[in-house]
């Protein structure tokens, strides 16, 4: 039997060779490693009997602030002052943790009454956590991020969907049309239920626990198990100079938009929007009002045109179905020149514009015109 211990400064590592399993089992490390030990080898369960290794930086133990959460309800709100000797990985993690606690108390009630909050709620939950690990993947290690982040994914691409029907649905109740449209409604319904129906197989299927799951044992680890050394970093000024620089590219891209331009532009912009919006409303203190009052009128403006886009998509898909066609084409033409006048309104970046005109969603309005 081998043991060969290497010292290079804080770091030590440990390789045992072992004719069997039983002597692996009966192994006892030499008493001067093994407080070493006991203090920084992962604690997941994931690693039993996996490669021995030590690590130098261990992060705060954040069991109690997590328990604090755990005991939050819905309409509690929360929020923490970040030390000034945080690394960024710590006050990461907090928020992580807060946002996957709401993912979890929404989800058993997304299917319980017809109130959509829920299943928004759920979703904007799961965006948040995807922003964050998104925008600080230079923080995880390489196969953590790209595991975290396709099931995050998947979970999102499950729901989108049914929000877009959702929505589309809410709005073509209220409109004038109404009863013109009654096949093109039931067409919709019928769709929504069987989107509804995948989610639930979705669920069945527990890929939801799976993902929660994972995000807790990351989350709980107190080591350097599975992230790079820029985890260590300062919190603030990484913070700070992270919304600062996704701030002025989100500006740069704004502006790159011209008529020319074509709606899946303006959607990849609006992505951009939505993550730096997440960020900001998460760490409040680390921006300036100007970019949260100007991050806000325009995830407004491009919502209203991605929600036009994805209505107008949807009346395609189903003029050649329906008998009514005409019905369907007014409202298509419509809502043609509502996305039309949505791209005036962000292309001008006039406060006045953006204050007195907004474009109807549904067919039964007047479409205003520009000044």
């Amino acid at each position: 039997h081998l043991i060969l211990s290497l010292f290079a400064k804080d770091y030590v590592w440990c390789v045992r060779s072992v004719n069997n399993e039983q002597d692996m089992q009966k192994f006892v490390l030499p008493q001067q490693l093994k407080e070493l030990v006991l203090k920084n080898v992962s604690s997941d369960i994931n690693y039993t009997n996996s490669s021995l290794a030590l690590q130098r930086k261990r992060f705060k133990n954040l069991k109690k602030i997590f328990s604090q959460i755990e005991q939050l309800n819905i309409n509690d709100s929360f929020d923490i002052k970040i030390g000034k000797k945080w690394c960024i990985y710590d006050s990461l993690r907090i928020y992580l943790f807060y946002y996957l606690h709401l993912v979890k108390i929404y989800l058993p009630h997304i299917f319980d009454n017809n109130d959509d909050e829920f299943l928004h709620q759920f979703r904007v939950n799961l965006r948040r956590i995807k922003s964050l690990v998104s925008i600080f993947k230079e923080l995880f290690e390489s196969d953590i991020y790209q595991k975290i982040n396709s099931h995050l994914r998947d979970a999102i691409k499950a729901t989108n969907k049914k929000r877009d029907l959702d929505i589309f649905l809410a709005n073509l109740n209220n409109c004038e049309e109404k009863n013109d449209l009654t096949e093109f409604i039931q067409l919709l319904t019928e769709e929504q239920k069987a989107e509804e129906q995948k989610f639930k197989e979705f669920i069945k299927e527990k890929k939801i626990d799976d993902i929660i799951f994972d995000l807790e044992a990351l989350l709980s680890e107190n080591s350097n198990f599975y992230v790079t050394r820029l985890a260590n970093l300062p919190a603030k000024e990484y913070i700070k100079n992270t919304i600062n620089y996704l701030y002025k590219k989100t500006m740069k891209a704004i502006k790159k938009l011209d008529n020319q331009t074509k709606l899946e532009e303006f959607h990849k912009v609006r992505i951009k929007i939505k993550k730096i919006r997440y960020l900001i409303n998460t760490f409040k203190v680390y921006s300036s009002k100007k970019q949260k009052k100007s991050l806000t009128k325009y995830q407004d403006i491009f919502g209203e045109l991605n929600d036009l886009k994805n209505q107008a998509n949807m009346i395609n898909n189903y003029i050649p179905q329906c008998k009514n066609k005409e019905v369907l084409k007014k409202l298509l033409n419509r809502l043609t020149k509502d996305m039309y006048l949505q791209k005036k309104i962000i292309l001008s970046k006039q406060s006045y514009t953006l204050q007195q005109t907004k474009p109807t969603i549904v067919a039964g309005t007047k479409v205003p015109t520009t000044p």
